[in-house]
């Protein structure tokens, strides 16, 4: 059997228990330790913290600490990687360190003007500038139709161009509905109403 307390090759046990008296020619047996049992690391790169866990710690029979780190490549709240790393073989009941990712290092970077672009040039430039597309909505406004009239943060903030954001972040691109502009449009308007004729704006 494998023991942590015994080197292998060593007898750690026997029955019946030394001492005892037996009668001539009965067996004892002798329980010889294997051993400290060796178990590989799994690979868990990549998992959830949840699932990591469940392989090292009730499979393997490590004993896991957990430690947050940044990383640009994996996402929030999955594996980066293990210490000692995977495929290692390591005693039972050991510790291992498990790295979970808490997102990208926060990396600021200013907010290109792409007020008046199109919706595709604006894109290809936040994207340039290490900053994600959110949504696309359509907003009231007077600028040619499709083109960029404001920007949104994921919380409805309102940015300009030249602000500071984190790399990586997303922003909403609010474009132009358009409007066309009628002259010959009957309306009711009050008796009171002192011109002859108006101008509205209808909104496509």
């Amino acid at each position: 059997e494998y023991s942590s307390e015994h080197e292998q090759g060593l007898v750690y046990r026997q029955e019946p228990a030394a001492d005892k008296k037996i009668k001539k020619g009965e067996t004892v047996t002798l329980y010889v330790s294997r051993g400290t049992k060796i178990v590989k690391v799994d690979d868990v790169y990549g998992m959830t913290e949840a699932k990591a866990l469940s392989i090292l710690e009730n499979i393997n029979g490590f004993k896991c600490i957990i430690k947050e780190e940044e990383s640009a490549t994996v996402d929030k709240g999955l594996v980066i990687k293990t210490d000692p790393q995977r495929d290692s073989e390591l005693a039972i009941g050991s510790t291992i360190t498990v790295y979970i990712s808490s997102g990208q290092p926060e990396i600021p970077v200013q907010v290109p003007n792409v007020i008046g672009l199109t919706a595709d040039d604006a894109i290809s430039d936040l994207e340039e500038a290490g900053i994600k597309v959110g949504t696309v909505p359509e907003a009231n406004s007077f600028n040619k139709k499709g083109t960029v009239v404001y920007l949104t943060d994921e919380e409805g903030n309102k940015i300009n161009a030249n602000d500071t954001v984190n790399k990586g972040s997303a922003l909403n691109i609010h474009v132009s509905r358009g409007f066309i502009l009628a002259e010959s449009v009957i309306v009711d308007l009050p008796k009171d109403f002192a011109e002859k004729s108006a101008y509205i704006s209808i909104w496509q």
